[in-house]
């Protein structure tokens, strides 16, 4: 055992002599482990591929969810309710107890004879709703046997006067009203005289005392003097209504009218405001020559969108209802890096907004269009024609208001700079 133990001392002590001759050698380098640039260059790899994380996020289109970005007000009762704004935090609620009726349909029968509901005033910004119990019982007496609930409600500046239409359930009456908000001084007058609903009226305020009223008929405009009826006045000649018309032009300078071209696009028409009565007579048939419009611009719609109604505020920007069907960027994206990848485009309704000319434009937010097991979009609840109802520009011409599966809502909606 003795031996066998000096031979392996001396075969270590051999392999060790030669290992350090060979590391002696010239040329010979000693590997070493560099730990701390290691760890080094791994952080910076890392620190490069969050900022291209951090990069593709940010610049990476993302969805804009329309109630993500409003604010809910209340609810209300589709279908049965009428909403006016007096201001950027008051609004009218008119709210009819039974579905409203249309010419032709209601039937003495069913027991509708007049109009029942009632009208509150809601402030937003203190939450609280009242009743105005004088005007509803203006409406339950004057709107009788029996009417649809008012329609295209619209208030005065400053909100102290309501202007309305309304029509026979049975027949062609049609009317127009106005009143005080504390329910007095109620005025009406025919719109459609012997059943001739395409000579309706035009009007507007003038101020917060006087609604203007223009027609094709004689007299072709009369000023309504909401304190007093006896001091209304009426005109018969085209010259003597620019008087009028200049002075609402000083903060109105311009009008417009929207109109579809096809389903992309939209035609925005600009005329002078002291052509407006020039306009209602040539539409009415009684004028050979229509005003020349200071300049029509038409607005492509954003891709894979088609137009359901537009709104300009007298601030003059466009406020857009839009249908839409397209697919994901990212989807898209992966469906060009593999082919194989099938995607189904995604169903949305939106709204967009714009300067009246088309400047500006861009997307407020979006809600989406819910499909069955086929992929065929679902028709919207209680008989809607939409999913985004009765959308509306604040007085303020910064907001917007919606009703979105039976709530209110009110969203900032100025056009991009």
């Amino acid at each position: 055992m003795i031996a066998s133990f000096q031979c392996s001392d001396i075969k270590a002590g051999v392999e060790a002599n030669r290992l350090l001759a060979h590391r002696t050698r010239p040329g010979y380098m000693v590997k070493q482990t560099n730990i701390p640039g290691q760890i080094w260059r791994k952080g910076i790899g890392l620190m490069f591929g969050v900022a291209a994380v951090v990069a593709i996020w940010r610049v990476w289109p993302r969805e804009r969810l329309l109630t993500a970005v409003a604010t809910p007000i209340v609810q209300v009762a589709v279908g049965r309710e009428e909403i006016c704004w007096l201001s950027s935090h008051e609004c009218l609620l008119v709210t009819a107890d039974h579905e409203p009726g249309y010419p032709g349909v209601r039937d003495p029968s069913d027991g509708l004879a007049h109009w029942e509901g009632t009208v509150d005033l809601l402030d937003i910004s203190t939450h609280t709703r009242r009743p105005l119990e004088a005007l509803t019982a203006l409406f339950k007496r004057e709107m009788a046997v029996p009417l649809t609930v008012p329609e295209n409600l619209h208030a005065s500046s400053g909100g102290q006067w309501i202007r309305w239409d309304t029509h026979a359930a049975r027949g062609t009456m049609f009317m127009g009203r106005v009143v005080r908000l504390d329910g007095t001084h109620y005025r009406h007058w025919d719109l459609a005289p012997n059943g001739i609903i395409e000579f309706q009226q035009t009007d507007f305020f003038l101020d917060a005392g006087h609604l203007v009223c223009m027609s094709p008929r004689q007299p072709i405009m009369t000023v309504l003097d909401l304190q007093d009826p006896t001091r209304d006045i009426k005109y018969s000649k085209l010259t003597d209504t620019q008087e009028v018309l200049t002075q609402y032009a000083r903060q109105h300078p311009v009008f417009h009218h929207g109109e579809r071209e096809g389903e992309d696009a939209i035609t925005i028409t600009e005329y002078r405001t002291q052509d407006r009565m020039q306009e209602v007579l040539a539409n009415g048939g009684q004028m050979r020559a229509a005003p020349q419009p200071l300049q029509k611009l038409t607005r492509k719609l954003p891709k894979d969108a088609t137009i359901v109604a537009c709104k300009l505020s007298l601030q003059q920007n466009t406020v857009y209802h839009l249908d839409c069907s397209r697919t994901s960027t990212l989807l898209t994206w992966l469906h060009r890096l593999l082919p194989t990848f099938t995607s189904t485009p995604k169903h949305t309704e939106e709204l967009w907004v714009s300067r009246a000319e088309g400047g500006g434009m861009h997307e407020i937010g979006h809600v989406p269009i819910p499909t069955d097991a086929t992929g065929q979009t679902v028709s919207p609840p209680d008989g809607l024609e939409s999913f985004l109802d009765d959308i509306q520009w604040l007085p303020d011409g910064k907001h917007v208001s919606f009703v979105y599966r039976g709530m209110l809502y009110v969203v900032p909606a100025e056009p991009a700079k």
